[in-house]
């Protein structure tokens, strides 16, 4: 499914990383590619264990970057995901606002089940 979404993750000693993935954005999907980041045996940050542990992630400049983004996923730092979907703007319909949708943590969030 050509679900879109960005996932920016936070880095106490780094500064943000956002990342692109082009399917698979709603929250199932998106608690995949966390889980996948989570399992990840080899060494390095919550930002380096995303691109390595999912093959379509790219790098991008930011959520608004890409026109189709549907969710927005955000990693603190704390592990604190944030979940929002963008609001358009009918009279300036490539303007986005962003509302948040959900607040938990990592652990907590990839425990839910999934309603989809």
């Amino acid at each position: 499914m050509s679900t879109r979404a960005t996932y920016t993750i936070h880095n106490i000693e780094l500064r943000p990383q956002t990342y692109y993935i082009h399917h698979d954005g709603y929250e199932a999907g998106a608690k995949m590619y966390f889980q996948e980041m989570v399992d990840y045996k080899g060494p390095g940050t919550n930002q380096d264990k995303f691109i390595k542990a999912n093959e379509g992630a790219t790098f991008t400049e930011g959520r608004n970057v890409h026109g189709d983004t549907e969710y927005h996923y955000n990693l603190s730092s704390d592990d604190q995901i944030t979940i929002q979907q963008p609001i358009f703007k009918q009279e300036q319909p490539r303007i986005r606002d962003w509302t948040t949708t959900k607040t938990i943590s990592l652990d907590e969030w990839l425990k839910e089940k999934d309603d989809e």
